[in-house]
C-alpha cells in the first residue's frame, strides 16, 4: 500500500509525538510497538521531498517493512528503491539482523543501494564491526537510532539529518 504522502508531509508535531509515545509504551505488545515504529518512520521519511513510502510489502520469500521509492534530488546517486527495516526491540540489534537486511537489499535486482536499519534501542558492537567489513560492497546500510530520529523530528531537520548520517556511514 502506498502511503498518502500529500496528507502527511505537512502535518505537525502532534502526530509524531503521539506515535513516539506509543512506540515507547511497553504495555503494548511487541508487534503493535513494531507497527507503530513503522508508522513513525513513514512520517519521518515523508518529510523528505521526493520520497514515496510503501509499507508492509510481502513477496513470495520475504517481508519488507518500508520501501521508499526514491525520486529525491538529495539521494539521486542511490538506487530507485531504498529499504527501511524497523526493529523496536527491548535490546540492541545483533549482527545477524544486518546480514538479513543486506540480503533483502540484494534481492532488489541491483536497484537498492541504500537501506536504513532502524534500531530503536541501538546496536551491538559486533553489528558495528560488521558494517565496517561491508565497506567495499555496493550496498550502504545506515543505522538510525532513537535519539537521532527524535532530534531530527524535534528540529524539523529530517533531510539534513539523513544527509549527515549517510555521509558519516560512507566515511566511517
Amino acid at each position: 500500500m502506498i502511503y498518502d504522502v500529500s496528507a502527511k508531509r505537512g502535518e505537525g508535531i502532534n502526530q509524531w509525538q503521539a506515535l513516539l509515545h506509543d512506540v515507547d509504551n511497553t504495555t503494548l505488545s511487541p508487534k503493535r510497538r513494531g507497527r507503530l515504529l513503522e508508522e513513525l518512520m513513514i512520517n519521518f521519511f515523508n518529510r523528505v521531498e521526493g520520497f514515496t513510502c510503501v509499507k508492509n510489502i510481502r513477496t513470495r520469500t520475504e517481508e519488507l517493512d518500508i520501501e521508499i521509492i526514491n525520486n529525491s534530488d538529495m539521494f539521486n546517486r542511490e538506487g530507485k528503491i531504498i529499504l527501511c527495516e524497523c526493529k523496536n526491540w527491548n535490546r540492541p540489534l545483533k549482527r545477524a539482523e544486518l546480514n538479513i537486511f543486506i540480503e533483502k537489499m540484494k534481492n532488489r535486482r541491483c536497484r537498492c543501494t541504500l537501506g536504513f536499519l532502524v534500531a530503536w534501542n541501538g546496536v551491538t558492537k559486533d553489528l558495528e564491526n560488521e558494517l565496517l567489513r561491508f565497506s567495499q560492497r555496493p550496498e550502504l546500510v545506515v543505522i538510525l537510532e532513537k535519539d537521532g530520529i527524535i532530534n531530527a523530528l524535534d528540529t524539523n531537520s529530517v533531510r539534513e539529518y539523513l544527509d549527515n548520517i549517510v555521509i558519516n556511514a560512507i566515511t566511517m
